[in-house]
Protein backbone atom coordinates (compact mmCIF):
# COMPACT_ATOMS: atom_id res chain seq x y z
CA UNK A 1 0.00 0.00 0.00
CA UNK A 2 2.00 3.60 -0.92
CA UNK A 3 1.80 5.74 2.15
CA UNK A 4 0.57 9.23 1.44
CA UNK A 5 2.91 11.65 3.04
CA UNK A 6 2.35 12.00 6.78
CA UNK A 7 1.02 14.57 8.48
CA UNK A 8 2.02 15.88 11.98
CA UNK A 9 0.32 13.43 14.34
CA UNK A 10 -1.94 17.24 16.29
CA UNK A 11 -3.11 17.72 12.69
CA UNK A 12 -3.91 14.08 11.81
CA UNK A 13 -6.07 14.00 15.19
CA UNK A 14 -8.42 16.27 14.15
CA UNK A 15 -9.40 13.73 11.63
CA UNK A 16 -10.19 11.31 13.78
CA UNK A 17 -12.36 10.28 16.43
CA UNK A 18 -12.62 8.10 19.20
CA UNK A 19 -16.42 5.77 20.17
CA UNK A 20 -16.92 5.51 24.07
CA UNK A 21 -16.52 2.35 25.63
CA UNK A 22 -19.73 1.92 27.32
CA UNK A 23 -23.22 2.52 25.54
CA UNK A 24 -22.87 6.37 24.72
CA UNK A 25 -24.39 8.44 21.51
CA UNK A 26 -22.07 10.89 20.07
CA UNK A 27 -22.89 14.22 19.40
CA UNK A 28 -22.88 14.90 15.55
CA UNK A 29 -22.60 18.49 16.27
CA UNK A 30 -19.80 18.40 18.78
CA UNK A 31 -18.05 16.42 16.55
CA UNK A 32 -18.27 18.66 13.71
CA UNK A 33 -19.20 22.35 14.92
CA UNK A 34 -22.02 22.47 13.14
CA UNK A 35 -25.56 21.16 12.51
CA UNK A 36 -25.03 19.91 8.81
CA UNK A 37 -26.44 16.41 7.25
CA UNK A 38 -24.11 13.31 8.58
CA UNK A 39 -23.50 10.24 6.43
CA UNK A 40 -21.96 7.59 7.78
CA UNK A 41 -19.09 5.28 5.25
CA UNK A 42 -18.77 1.56 6.92
CA UNK A 43 -15.45 0.04 5.73
CA UNK A 44 -13.71 2.66 4.27
CA UNK A 45 -10.53 0.75 2.99
CA UNK A 46 -8.32 3.42 1.06
CA UNK A 47 -10.43 6.48 1.27
CA UNK A 48 -11.76 6.67 -2.34
CA UNK A 49 -15.46 7.47 -1.46
CA UNK A 50 -15.14 9.63 1.42
CA UNK A 51 -12.39 11.76 0.38
CA UNK A 52 -14.31 12.44 -2.82
CA UNK A 53 -17.41 12.60 -1.09
CA UNK A 54 -16.10 15.17 1.47
CA UNK A 55 -14.44 17.26 -1.27
CA UNK A 56 -17.25 17.35 -3.77
CA UNK A 57 -20.51 17.55 -0.98
CA UNK A 58 -18.84 20.34 1.30
CA UNK A 59 -22.38 20.75 2.57
CA UNK A 60 -22.68 17.48 4.48
CA UNK A 61 -20.29 15.59 6.94
CA UNK A 62 -18.98 12.50 6.69
CA UNK A 63 -18.04 9.97 9.58
CA UNK A 64 -15.87 6.76 8.12
CA UNK A 65 -15.75 3.81 10.25
CA UNK A 66 -13.15 1.41 9.31
CA UNK A 67 -12.23 -1.75 11.37
CA UNK A 68 -8.58 -1.92 10.15
CA UNK A 69 -6.37 1.35 12.07
CA UNK A 70 -3.58 1.51 9.56
CA UNK A 71 -6.49 2.10 6.99
CA UNK A 72 -8.36 4.60 9.10
CA UNK A 73 -5.02 6.43 9.48
CA UNK A 74 -4.71 6.27 5.83
CA UNK A 75 -8.38 7.71 5.12
CA UNK A 76 -7.36 10.18 7.67
CA UNK A 77 -4.27 11.48 6.00
CA UNK A 78 -5.90 11.94 2.96
CA UNK A 79 -8.59 13.93 4.22
CA UNK A 80 -5.76 16.04 6.78
CA UNK A 81 -4.03 16.96 3.52
CA UNK A 82 -7.10 17.94 1.57
CA UNK A 83 -8.00 19.81 5.31
CA UNK A 84 -11.39 18.30 5.14
CA UNK A 85 -12.41 19.37 8.27
CA UNK A 86 -16.30 17.83 7.45
CA UNK A 87 -14.92 14.40 7.37
CA UNK A 88 -13.54 12.07 10.36
CA UNK A 89 -12.40 8.50 10.54
CA UNK A 90 -13.07 6.05 13.16
CA UNK A 91 -11.14 2.67 13.87
CA UNK A 92 -13.86 0.31 15.36
CA UNK A 93 -16.32 -2.58 14.77
CA UNK A 94 -19.37 -0.74 13.10
CA UNK A 95 -21.72 -3.05 13.92
CA UNK A 96 -20.61 -2.32 17.69
CA UNK A 97 -20.96 1.94 16.46
CA UNK A 98 -24.67 1.75 14.99
CA UNK A 99 -25.58 -0.29 18.29
CA UNK A 100 -23.97 1.83 20.88
CA UNK A 101 -22.76 5.00 19.84
CA UNK A 102 -24.67 6.30 16.72
CA UNK A 103 -28.08 8.62 17.91
CA UNK A 104 -31.49 7.57 16.59
CA UNK A 105 -32.62 9.06 13.44
CA UNK A 106 -29.31 11.14 12.85
CA UNK A 107 -28.25 9.55 9.40
CA UNK A 108 -29.13 11.24 6.06
CA UNK A 109 -27.42 7.93 4.45
CA UNK A 110 -25.84 4.67 5.60
CA UNK A 111 -22.62 3.69 3.01
CA UNK A 112 -21.18 -0.11 2.36
CA UNK A 113 -19.38 -0.65 -0.86
CA UNK A 114 -17.52 -3.79 -1.42
CA UNK A 115 -17.40 -5.37 2.34
CA UNK A 116 -15.82 -8.50 2.67
CA UNK A 117 -17.91 -11.39 1.54
CA UNK A 118 -16.19 -13.98 4.21
CA UNK A 119 -16.13 -16.47 1.26
CA UNK A 120 -16.34 -19.82 2.91
CA UNK A 121 -19.45 -20.95 4.25
CA UNK A 122 -18.24 -21.63 8.20
CA UNK A 123 -17.88 -17.69 8.17
CA UNK A 124 -20.91 -16.66 6.71
CA UNK A 125 -22.25 -15.61 9.90
CA UNK A 126 -19.38 -12.58 9.80
CA UNK A 127 -21.13 -11.19 6.75
CA UNK A 128 -21.73 -7.38 8.04
CA UNK A 129 -25.32 -7.94 6.09
CA UNK A 130 -27.89 -9.34 8.52
CA UNK A 131 -31.27 -8.62 9.49
CA UNK A 132 -30.29 -7.38 12.95
CA UNK A 133 -27.33 -5.33 11.31
CA UNK A 134 -30.15 -3.42 9.18
CA UNK A 135 -32.34 -2.73 12.21
CA UNK A 136 -29.57 -0.90 13.52
CA UNK A 137 -29.36 1.04 9.95
CA UNK A 138 -33.31 1.59 10.11
CA UNK A 139 -32.76 3.09 13.53
CA UNK A 140 -29.80 5.28 12.86
CA UNK A 141 -31.28 6.40 9.66
CA UNK A 142 -33.59 9.70 9.15
CA UNK A 143 -37.36 9.32 7.60
CA UNK A 144 -35.78 9.27 3.50
CA UNK A 145 -32.36 8.61 4.87
CA UNK A 146 -30.95 6.13 2.53
CA UNK A 147 -29.02 3.08 2.74
CA UNK A 148 -26.44 2.55 0.25
CA UNK A 149 -24.68 -0.87 -0.93
CA UNK A 150 -22.31 -2.01 -4.01
CA UNK A 151 -19.87 -5.26 -3.91
CA UNK A 152 -18.34 -7.00 -6.98
CA UNK A 153 -19.21 -10.46 -5.90
CA UNK A 154 -22.70 -11.44 -7.11
CA UNK A 155 -23.82 -14.19 -4.90
CA UNK A 156 -22.91 -11.62 -2.17
CA UNK A 157 -24.84 -8.86 -3.26
CA UNK A 158 -27.84 -11.10 -3.82
CA UNK A 159 -27.72 -12.83 -0.73
CA UNK A 160 -27.83 -9.32 0.93
CA UNK A 161 -30.70 -8.13 -1.37
CA UNK A 162 -32.28 -11.15 -0.82
CA UNK A 163 -32.19 -10.16 3.22
CA UNK A 164 -32.92 -6.67 2.30
CA UNK A 165 -36.27 -7.55 0.79
CA UNK A 166 -37.49 -9.19 4.17
CA UNK A 167 -37.13 -5.52 5.73
CA UNK A 168 -40.39 -3.36 4.99
CA UNK A 169 -38.70 -0.39 6.23
CA UNK A 170 -35.86 -0.08 4.16
CA UNK A 171 -37.57 0.14 0.02
CA UNK A 172 -35.18 -0.30 -2.99
CA UNK A 173 -35.31 2.51 -5.13
CA UNK A 174 -34.85 2.55 -9.07
CA UNK A 175 -31.50 5.28 -8.70
CA UNK A 176 -28.52 5.19 -10.50
CA UNK A 177 -25.22 4.88 -8.75
CA UNK A 178 -23.91 8.54 -8.50
CA UNK A 179 -21.10 7.97 -6.48
CA UNK A 180 -18.66 10.03 -8.49
CA UNK A 181 -15.53 7.39 -7.76
CA UNK A 182 -13.80 3.74 -7.70
CA UNK A 183 -12.28 1.96 -5.01
CA UNK A 184 -9.46 0.39 -5.28
CA UNK A 185 -11.80 -3.17 -5.02
CA UNK A 186 -13.98 -1.72 -8.03
CA UNK A 187 -10.97 -0.60 -9.92
CA UNK A 188 -9.50 -4.82 -9.60
CA UNK A 189 -12.79 -6.13 -10.58
CA UNK A 190 -13.35 -3.72 -13.78
CA UNK A 191 -10.18 -5.03 -15.51
CA UNK A 192 -10.50 -8.62 -14.74
CA UNK A 193 -14.08 -7.91 -16.60
CA UNK A 194 -16.39 -8.34 -13.32
CA UNK A 195 -19.61 -6.47 -13.04
CA UNK A 196 -20.63 -4.16 -10.15
CA UNK A 197 -23.95 -4.54 -8.27
CA UNK A 198 -25.36 -1.22 -6.67
CA UNK A 199 -28.64 -0.75 -4.91
CA UNK A 200 -29.97 1.72 -2.95
CA UNK A 201 -32.63 1.75 0.06
CA UNK A 202 -34.26 4.20 1.24
CA UNK A 203 -36.07 4.68 5.02
CA UNK A 204 -39.89 5.58 3.53
CA UNK A 205 -41.32 6.08 7.56
CA UNK A 206 -40.52 7.17 10.89
CA UNK A 207 -41.08 3.83 12.28
CA UNK A 208 -38.40 2.52 14.53
CA UNK A 209 -38.22 -1.11 14.98
CA UNK A 210 -37.20 -2.27 18.48
CA UNK A 211 -33.63 -3.23 19.02
CA UNK A 212 -32.26 -6.63 18.51
CA UNK A 213 -32.86 -8.85 21.79
CA UNK A 214 -29.44 -9.96 22.31
CA UNK A 215 -26.82 -7.28 20.87
CA UNK A 216 -24.32 -8.77 22.16
CA UNK A 217 -24.24 -12.00 19.70
CA UNK A 218 -23.43 -9.00 17.46
CA UNK A 219 -19.68 -9.09 18.59
CA UNK A 220 -16.81 -10.70 18.77
CA UNK A 221 -16.36 -10.57 22.78
CA UNK A 222 -18.93 -10.63 25.28
CA UNK A 223 -20.78 -7.27 25.94
CA UNK A 224 -23.00 -6.21 29.26
CA UNK A 225 -26.65 -6.57 28.91
CA UNK A 226 -27.71 -3.16 27.81
CA UNK A 227 -31.21 -0.83 26.64
CA UNK A 228 -30.50 0.80 23.52
CA UNK A 229 -32.49 4.13 23.19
Amino acid sequence: MRKPERVAPELLFQFCFDLPSIPQKLDWKSLFGNDRPVELEIGCGKGAFIVHAATTRPEVNFAGIEVVRKYQLYCATRLARRNLKHAKMACTDARFALAWSIPTESLQAVHVYFPDPWWKARHAKRRLVTPDFLIWVIRALKVGGAFHLASDVPDYFQASVAILNHQPLLVRQDLPDDRGTITNFERKALAKGGAIHHGIWVKPTAELPPPPPDPQRLFSVPLPSQHFP
